[in-house]
């Protein structure tokens, strides 16, 4: 029995020996295997973006080798591929509404007024005369007007402060403006010990908002809409989730999208919403026994359309819907995978989409297709591939 329980001994002491002998070279290795560094040295041109020139004339996008990066220019005339010298241009993709710029004040379309925060709760000031206006009135710490939270922002001690955030969005003539209500009343953490620091001899408490799945005790998001004119206060309870919801303004008065994310990714809805009436009507709505994650949308207001992707046939396919009419019109059908809007021509209502095929995933595609409702040829959706 001595014998035995001297040879376990000395397994356990082999083996955490062993366990604690990981090398520089070995942690490099393992580091060599994160996304950033394989798409840079190991799979290339899994995901293109091209920057289209300012002229229309074709766009510019970089290609990658074993000897490097190479920027590299399509025109559309010839058609030929050439070394790029022109790197001016810009990118046209989904768009998000909010800004990497941190900013605690916005002015509104017409310059009238500009919205801002303090203690908590909404105010506008007057252009000119700086004279206040108190939008919302029960704003506190934990129940913020006009903020949100980060996924990934970490907090320091128990009852530290999260950074300050600010997010409005004025309709276009400046007469309502929407945010949200942060609501962290009853949110739970977790909590991170850093052990990095040898010159505290303790570890520093961190912590971040998370909830697991079927969690209610999380940070939810209410959206309000304020009447700048008369003060009114519009909170849309319906849409108060863990997931806040995409509001974005249309050109006619005092109408809005709005897309919601159901908690749990099965299913979306998208509303047109009447912000005078306080009535919203649905568009879409769309559901899987799986998962939703490749929804996406963008308004094109010359065309009075929304184009957007799902995946309900399988693959990510492109589709536009008219907001007169109610229509779905499908814009491409095919095994292959829409990865992107890449470039809208408004005068000819053709799409560039960054497409991959089944057989080549890793061969990005150039697709063009063609919006029914502004074409010459208004009885059938065409597409054209260029490789």
């Amino acid at each position: 029995m001595k014998k035995f329980a001297l040879s376990f001994s000395c397994i356990l002491i082999l083996t955490f020996s062993f366990a604690q002998q990981i090398s520089l070279a070995d942690y490099n290795r393992a580091v060599s295997f994160l996304g950033s560094n394989i798409s840079k040295n190991i799979v290339w041109n899994t995901a293109i973006r091209p920057t289209w020139l300012r002229d229309g004339s074709g766009f510019t996008f970089s290609m990658q080798d074993s000897a490097g990066s190479h920027k590299k220019n399509y025109d559309f005339e010839t058609g030929l591929i050439t070394d790029s010298k022109n790197e001016n241009g810009t990118q046209n993709g989904w768009g998000e509404r909010r800004s990497t710029k941190r900013n605690m004040e916005s002015e509104s379309p017409d310059k009238a007024w500009t919205a801002f925060v303090k203690d908590y709760n909404l105010f506008i000031k007057k252009t000119g005369s700086g004279a206040e206006k108190q939008l919302s009135f029960d704003g506190a710490k934990n129940y913020e007007y006009a903020s949100y939270y980060g996924w990934g922002e970490i907090i320091e001690g128990e009852n530290g402060d999260r950074p300050e955030h600010f997010d409005v969005s004025w309709s276009p003539d400046g007469k309502f403006i929407q945010a949200f209500i942060c609501d962290l009343r009853n949110a739970k953490k977790m909590y991170l010990l850093d052990w990095s620091i040898d010159t505290l001899y303790k570890p520093k408490l961190l912590s971040y908002y998370r909830g697991s799945p079927g969690d209610t005790d999380m940070v939810y998001m209410t959206p309000v809409v304020f009447n700048t004119q008369t003060g009114e206060a519009n909170r849309l309870n319906e849409f108060r989730n863990v997931n806040s919801i995409r509001f974005e303004w249309l050109p006619d008065f005092g109408k809005a999208l709005i897309l919601e994310r159901v908690r749990g990714y099965q299913k979306v809805n998208l509303f047109l919403y009447d912000v005078v009436t306080k009535s919203k009507e649905l568009l879409y709505t769309e559901n899987s026994e799986t998962n939703i994650d490749n929804f996406n949308y963008r308004l094109e207001e010359e065309w009075n359309q929304i184009i957007f992707t799902s995946e309900k046939d399988g693959w990510k396919q492109l589709y536009a819907l008219d907001l007169k009419s109610k229509k779905i019109t499908r814009l491409t059908n095919g095994n292959y995978y829409v990865n992107d809007i890449s470039f809208i021509n408004k005068k000819s209502g053709d799409i560039f989409l960054l497409q991959k095929e089944k057989k080549r995933p890793t061969r990005i595609l150039i697709l063009l297709t063609r919006l029914i409702s502004k074409q010459k040829n208004k009885s059938a959706n065409t597409g054209k591939g260029k490789s």
